[in-house]
């Protein structure tokens, strides 16, 4: 019992597989960009938030130095 394949389906059959594997990657890229974003939105927050906390801090810190002088 033999198989026996032409070049022609072989071909295709290279072909459908480099094009699974270019979907994969096309996937795999959109993932990872999503994680990059949502790691820059995570990694932003705590200092927005750490700044509106304390900016009445900092603005009084500013006159203080600029009073003294």
């Amino acid at each position: 019992m033999s198989i026996s394949i032409n070049e022609k389906d072989f071909n295709r059959l290279l072909i459908q597989t480099d094009d699974e594997k270019v979907s994969k990657r096309i996937t795999f890229t959109k993932w990872l960009y999503s994680l990059i974003l949502a790691a820059g939105i995570v990694a932003v927050l705590p200092v927005t938030i750490l700044i509106i906390a304390a900016q009445e801090k900092i603005v009084s810190g500013f006159t203080t130095g600029v009073v003294k002088k």
